[in-house]
């Protein structure tokens, strides 16, 4: 990185009118980062990078850590850059109304990390679920939690080994330090003068082993450190987040003082105008609100009547809104004020069978963009209501579960069988994202579900209207144009592998490697949905593997990836695009293929277009995938006329056997009539076995020529 910088470096003054394009792996970075600006009184816009710069295609060496650094994201933006040529990247920048002499790229490498190492301590050699943990000291908080099995598995170690450790006498040293880099580019219309900044900080802290609930509102965040810092007033030490709400965040912790040392730096101002959460600056809105509920999606049955007489000074809004359109989701939360989830009307639930999919697609999507920070839905109260709002089990609730019990699980399951969707209409969708959760399926903390209302509360109007008070307004929607990079082939036998595109644990991602390598084995067309990491990058992987160990036969078979921007900004790019362009200029045949596809909606078009469709473990990204495939063949679109989806069910790591299967929650939840459209398999030899058959069937004459498989 260190080529791409000059001796002469101008300073990094934004004065009035400055704009930040925040980019990292984690959504909810620039929702703090943003937090910290407003708490510093700093007059500058945080802004999106996706339309600006495609960044993250450039990020084409696979990262040797679990989540990439912001180094590796540093060298990404600027192999970009030069990629595309800067006057290329400055006029794209001014079409999307940036300054280029006004506009820092922050990047941001985060992570509380421990002083001392227990690594090594039994109980966490007991619940270890994937290879490359290393040592503590230094180390990011999160990939040690992923190594471990997740949270409530760390946690539980964690726990033990304290306890343990207490009773003999032993001090237990749970100090560390929330420890936070920020790197700012300011792109200049002479390439060389490109110059990097890097702020850091790091504030002590001291990890507790018992999770505390965020807010009452959330439908899940836990914060598992206290302050530790005698800079810190006493009325905020040794307190959660849930008890020092935002103070800690906004003006103690190395995430504040990082930015305030930018602040600093770049001399920006004090604040005089509004600026918008996130993007553009525009004038509060006024009441009367609008409100859309999931009738706006079932346009045969929108309730005409015209506002709700709980939600004073608000209207419904009874458009209906065809949830087969490219991008309705979007427009559907751009033009209300909130979402409302609540009771069903009684077609709906007399029909619930014919619904489901239609539900669960509204559900699962609304809650990706909340997850990615979706612009058109980061600023909109989303309010989900049931009567119920947790599950007990011998006197605990949710977050106080031991969720590894198989006596919970099993209780769980039927828990999920038994919820009355007239009584409690989105519990079990609401469920299932804590289950994900919990088995370490969703990396991000889930916010800005608010779940504590029920049906008819009157305290859900003022709610709503305090939230109004705290935004001011939206992105505009971003037109995106499709983007493609290598060589499609649509005359093979095609293979499409769905899951989670964050999870590390090696008992899913070596099964997806060797599934990946398999497929291209037999001279099929593998393709993915995802990006670098998780299942579908390790089914990449393998797929890529096999075509090194063969060049003279990589001719045989093809790779693609089709992605959305939103995807790739997390999840990066496993396609080396470089070496793409290089196999295309000397003559070779190129056989991958990376689509970035404008929407969810053409994305998934796009991939179920695949003879052999298969998903397994993820979060609710996966679901969203294959509830659209439902709602395909429900509506028998020609797409998927004739086909099923082969879903593996895998056992958890190290789990009894009386513990449940991943995809068990889901599948206790999806009507009977629906499970005839899935073809569930334990494993990934079960989806060779059956995507083998598949092939039989579409190529009975071919296949009759073929050895018999050995699977």
């Amino acid at each position: 990185m260190g080529t791409k910088l000059t001796r002469e470096h101008p300073g990094l003054v934004l004065g009035p009118g400055g704009s930040v394009s925040y980019t990292s792996t984690q959504p909810k970075k620039p929702f703090v980062a943003e937090k910290i600006f407003t708490g510093l009184n700093a007059d500058i816009e945080m802004r999106d990078p996706i339309p600006v710069v495609h960044w993250f295609l450039a990020a084409d060496e696979k990262s040797e850590s679990f989540i990439g650094n912001a180094y590796e994201k540093a060298e990404a933006l600027l192999n970009r850059v030069d990629d595309l040529g800067y006057p290329n990247v400055a006029a794209n920048m001014r079409r999307h109304g940036y300054d280029p002499n006004k506009n820092i790229y922050c990047v941001n490498d985060c992570g509380a990390y421990f002083n001392t190492d227990y690594s090594q301590e039994p109980e966490f050699a007991d619940c270890l679920s994937q290879r490359g943990k290393g040592p503590w000291p230094g180390v990011e908080f999160f990939p040690v939690v992923d190594a471990q099995g997740g949270f409530i598995r760390f946690f539980s170690a964690l726990d033990a080994m304290k306890r343990r450790k207490e009773k003999a006498g032993e001090t237990v040293d749970l100090t560390g330090y929330d420890h936070q880099t920020y790197l700012f580019f300011k792109l200049m219309p002479r390439r060389e003068d490109v110059q990097i900044f890097s702020f850091e900080a790091a504030a002590p802290i001291k990890f507790i082993t018992v999770p505390v609930p965020f807010d009452d509102e959330v439908l899940t965040s836990f914060h598992f450190t206290q302050a530790d810092d005698d800079a810190v007033p006493d009325i905020y030490r040794g307190k959660t987040r849930a008890e020092y709400e935002e103070a800690y965040m906004t003006h103690y912790s190395g995430e504040a003082a990082a930015l305030r040392e930018f602040v600093k730096h770049a001399q920006i101002p004090a604040k005089t105008s509004i600026h918008v959460n996130g993007f553009n600056a525009v004038a509060f809105k006024k009441p009367p609100y609008s409100f859309v509920t999931q009738h706006n999606i079932l346009k045969a049955h929108v309730r005409e009547k015209g506002g709700n007489s709980m939600l004073e000074d608000w209207r419904e809004d009874t458009r209906s809104y065809d949830s087969m359109q490219h991008g309705v989701y979007e427009r559907l939360t751009s033009e209300a004020d909130a979402v409302i989830l609540g009771p069903h009307d009684t077609k709906i639930t007399n029909n619930w069978d014919r619904f489901f999919p239609d539900i669960s697609d509204l559900f699962f999507s609304l809650a990706v963009n909340k997850q990615v920070r979706a612009p058109a839905f980061e600023n909109t109260p989303w309010a989900v209501l049931n009567r119920k709002r947790a599950i007990t089990y011998r006197g605990k609730q949710n977050g106080d579960l031991d969720w590894n019990d198989p006596n919970v699980e099993n209780y769980f399951i039927d828990f999920l069988r038994d919820i009355n969707p007239v009584e409690d209409p989105w519990l079990k969708h609401m469920l299932l994202l804590r289950f994900f959760y919990e088995k370490g399926m969703m990396k991000q903390e889930q916010r800005f579900i608010y779940d504590s209302f029920e049906p008819d509360d009157p305290a859900l109007a003022p709610f709503l209207k305090a939230q109004m008070d705290k935004i001011r307004g939206k992105a505009p929607l971003e037109q995106y144009e499709a983007e493609a990079f290598g060589s499609d082939a649509k005359n093979m036998f095609e293979v499409v592998l769905l899951g989670s595109g964050t999870t590390r644990a090696a008992a899913y991602t070596d099964e997806a490697f060797d599934f990946g390598y398999w497929v291209v084995s037999k001279g099929w067309h593998f393709r993915t949905g995802g990006g670098r990491y998780g299942i579908m990058g390790a089914g990449a992987d393998g797929a890529l593997q096999w075509m090194e160990e063969r060049p003279g036969l990589a001719w045989r078979a093809h790779l693609s990836a089709i992605q959305m921007l939103r995807t790739l900004q997390f999840e990066g790019a496993r396609l080396d695009l470089p070496d793409m362009k290089r196999q295309a200029a000397s003559g070779r045949l190129v056989n991958k293929f990376l689509k970035v596809e404008p929407d969810f909606d053409r994305r998934m078009r796009n991939l179920f277009r695949s003879h052999v469709l298969v998903a397994t473990v993820g979060g609710p990204g996966t679901f969203q995938e294959i509830t659209r495939f439902l709602r395909l063949v429900m509506a028998n679109d020609p797409l998927v006329h004739g086909k099923k989806m082969i879903i593996v069910n895998p056992r958890q790591p190290g789990a009894s056997d009386r513990s449940v299967s991943l995809m068990d929650p889901w599948l206790a939840i999806c009507p009977k009539p629906l499970r005839e459209h899935l073809i569930v398999v334990p494993d990934m030899d079960g989806a060779k076995f059956e995507t083998a058959n598949l092939y039989k069937s579409y190529y009975a004459q071919a296949a009759a020529m073929l050895p018999e498989y050995n699977i």
